[in-house]
């Protein structure tokens, strides 16, 4: 049973489906504008854009300051 399982499957298995949403988002981020099909467009915003909000903030997740 797929009860509360989240995500779109896209018709791959999940390591094809991780490469692909990995070489995406890279390709989002280096030319701002792709297309795609919307199923994919979909799924990939869930990854890109908590990416997105941490490069806006400034956040280094815990990092040491780079002066020390």
């Amino acid at each position: 049973m797929r009860h509360r399982n989240t995500g779109r499957q896209l018709s791959r298995t999940s390591s094809h489906r991780e490469s692909l949403l990995r070489n995406l988002a890279i390709s989002l981020i280096e030319h701002e504008r792709i297309r795609t099909t919307v199923a994919k467009a979909k799924e990939l915003r869930r990854v890109v854009e908590p990416v997105i909000t941490l490069a806006r903030r400034g956040d280094t997740g815990g990092a040491p300051p780079s002066g020390i």
